[in-house]
């Protein structure tokens, strides 16, 4: 083996193995008379600082070495990805909401025609009351709806003979008081409480008389 070739070596396995550069650039040697001189200098590496290799080759003619060394890059390993466990979303049964008041299922059963009398009719009644009172005079209106005394439907109790005057005048009730005593009856049917305490209350006026027990504010009620 030559001494050029010995150098080569040299320096080949000093690079490899005792300086931890990343990417080299092209190193030159040149022999001048019977001596050359080699520097390497880390430019590219992360290392803070920088490290120089001297080495001094002898050869009868000057003479110009070019060396490339490329980075030996890492074998990609194939990584095994797990696929991530899909949890079934948990479906949690909606608890039913129990209402006390009960008026809702007696004004939901109603078709549009029946709220509207009941709008009607409440309006002429207690139009100047407050709202404890139209709720009242609505909840008079069902009680005799849903009592075997009286007729069935709405039509029927409100229409009954020296029962509610106002039926007659039913058609002047506007379309702006019909959606107020709607928002009324919506409440009647929402609430968990009502004004009356029991279904039995199918009587009211206002004017006082041995039956009535409850007042708001111009109507008596009773039973």
């Amino acid at each position: 083996m030559t001494k050029i070739k010995k150098v080569l070596f040299v320096l080949l396995s000093v690079i490899v193995f005792s300086i931890r550069f990343h990417i080299y650039d092209s190193i030159m040697v040149k022999a001048e008379e019977t001596k050359a001189t080699i520097r390497i200098v880390d430019q590219k590496s992360e290392i803070e600082e920088q490290h120089t290799i001297n080495i001094v080759i002898e050869a009868e003619e000057p003479r110009t070495v070019e060396i490339f060394i490329e980075e030996k890059k890492p074998e990609k390993t194939e990584q095994k990805v797990e696929k991530p466990v899909v949890q079934e979303p948990v479906i949690q049964e909606e608890t039913p909401i129990v209402s006390f008041n009960q008026y809702a299922g007696i004004i939901n059963s109603l078709t549009p025609y029946d709220k509207e009398l009941i709008c009607r009719i409440s309006y002429l009644e207690a139009g100047n009351q407050c709202i404890e009172g139209q709720r009242a005079v609505i909840e008079v209106i069902l009680n005799r709806v849903v009592s075997p005394k009286w007729p069935n439907t709405v039509e029927g109790v409100l229409s009954a003979p020296r029962q509610f005057t106002t039926w007659k005048s039913k058609d002047k009730v506007s379309v702006e008081q019909i959606a107020q005593m709607n928002n009324v009856l919506n409440i009647v049917s929402c609430s968990n409480d009502t004004v009356l305490p029991d279904i039995n209350y199918v009587y009211f006026n206002n004017k006082s008389n041995s039956k009535s027990n409850i007042k708001i504010q111009g109507h008596w009620f009773w039973k």
